[in-house]
């Protein structure tokens, strides 16, 4: 678990790789009004595996915005999620409740 009461959570730039897999992030004081805090933020060509992760409490649970699009995302509990070069999802987003 990863818990902090800062604006981000975890941020890779530059090129970052790697594999977040059964995390959860928790933001300790939840945002009043939407801002620019994030649970992922990726961007500059980061292209990690962030798979199956709890992110909790922030503006954006996930945000891509880089040349490349991440396929590896996918299978995480989030709330929220933004940006440029996410790959599609591959389903509907439900927008109203039926």
């Amino acid at each position: 678990m990863f818990t902090t009461e800062f604006e981000n959570g975890i941020k890779l730039d530059n090129q970052t790789n790697g594999e977040f897999v059964n995390n959860s992030i928790i933001r300790l004081n939840e945002p009043p009004i939407l801002g620019g805090d994030y649970g992922f933020y990726l961007t500059n060509i980061s292209t990690p595996v962030v798979k199956n992760n709890i992110i909790q409490g922030f503006s954006q649970g996930i945000y891509s915005d880089h040349s490349l699009q991440n396929f590896k995302i996918f299978h995480n509990n989030w709330w929220r999620i933004n940006g440029a070069k996410l790959a599609a999802l591959g389903c509907h987003l439900l927008l109203e409740n039926l």
